[in-house]
């Protein structure tokens, strides 16, 4: 069974990361190239984008460029 990945776990992780709310949603509305210039905004919606965003804000995280 796959696990299902939230909105709710996308806001935590994106907060973990930048640390604030403004700096998350900068950017959630940029266009970000290791998501082929899509903005994370726009990926939310669908459960692989989800999983999508959250692998960019775990490399993001780790200290690994995309």
């Amino acid at each position: 069974m796959q696990k299902s990945h939230s909105l709710s776990e996308v806001h935590a992780k994106g907060i973990e990361v930048f640390e604030n709310q403004e700096d998350f949603e900068v950017w959630l509305h940029a266009k970000i190239p290791a998501l082929l210039n899509q903005k994370p905004l726009d990926l939310v919606d669908s459960e692989m984008g989800r999983k999508q965003v959250l692998n960019i804000l775990n490399a993001i995280l780790h200290g690994i460029h995309t």
